[in-house]
């Protein structure tokens, strides 16, 4: 009996879609700052890029964007936080 090694292992794109939610978890509970956040983002695209094919390409697209509306919507956030605050102090 054969077995099927690829089907009990992530593919590397899925390791990807992991790492960078994670990523992003700890950026919006504040354990890491924006560009810390942003460094780890590229850092993980880095790493997936030679193991592509190019038909993953777009798979990987769809994740970097939903990572980067979800952070820039919390930058955005936060942003008005801070002036909400700032504004209150004056």
């Amino acid at each position: 009996m054969e077995i099927d090694h690829l089907a009990y292992t992530s593919t590397a794109l899925e390791v990807y879609e992991r790492e960078t939610q994670e990523v992003v978890g700890r950026f919006l509970s504040h354990q890491l700052s924006f560009p810390d956040c942003v460094v780890a983002l590229q850092f993980a695209l880095a790493r997936l890029l030679p193991t592509l094919d190019r038909e993953q390409f777009d798979e990987v697209r769809v994740v970097m964007l939903a990572n980067n509306d979800t952070v820039m919507d919390e930058m955005a956030r936060r942003s008005a936080k801070q002036k909400a605050s700032s504004d209150g102090t004056l």
